[in-house]
């Protein structure tokens, strides 16, 4: 059972482009206070397997980071966002990214370490909006009218109030233009 417990607290819910996350770890005993001067790793996991043999968790690291919490038992890590934005920006459908981290929080007194699993949301817009279309819209009847519905969310999913336009795609002569649309961002 552990004599501590360990808190993560990204700055934000998700990031933008250009942003970066600052994450504050902190730990305190079960009784209410902190644990100070202990030791915090921070990585990004790409890869996590139980391994059966062996009866543990095996995990890829990247992007690691280390250093002691202050007399608050508080550590502030500050992670660079800016590969992941640039991958998520080459995937044409994906809208967001949740990036895996662990946090490993050492007690100094008795050496002892408890970790705590969190995400960081990478996304391209802050705002998204989702159309969503009927099951039978290919066999839609052009002299009925067509029907969807619009959502919208922030990129943490929570529901965003927004005023939506919406318009046909024309060509040159004003005609609508028939057949497969890009889809909405």
């Amino acid at each position: 059972m552990p004599n501590f417990s360990v808190k993560v607290q990204p700055d934000r819910k998700y990031y933008l482009p250009g942003q970066n996350a600052a994450v504050r770890i902190q730990s305190e005993y079960l009784f209410g206070q902190p644990v100070t001067h202990g030791h915090v790793r921070v990585v990004r996991e790409t890869e996590r397997e139980w391994n059966f043999r062996e009866q543990k968790w095996e995990t890829k690291e990247e992007e690691k980071q280390e250093g002691d919490t202050d007399a608050n038992g508080v550590f502030l890590a500050q992670i660079e966002l800016a590969g992941q934005h640039k991958e998520l920006a080459d995937e044409n459908y994906s809208r967001f990214r949740d990036v895996s981290y662990t946090a490993s929080f050492t007690d100094p007194t008795t050496n002892r370490t408890e970790q705590r699993h969190f995400d960081l949301r990478v996304t391209k817009q802050a705002i998204h909006v989702y159309v969503i279309r009927d099951n039978d819209e290919y066999h839609h009847n052009r002299k009925l009218p067509f029907t969807f519905n619009v959502s919208t969310f922030y990129a943490d999913g929570s529901p965003a109030l927004c005023k939506v336009g919406i318009g046909f795609a024309t060509d040159k002569r004003g005609r609508a233009i028939q057949g497969p649309r890009r889809p909405v961002d």
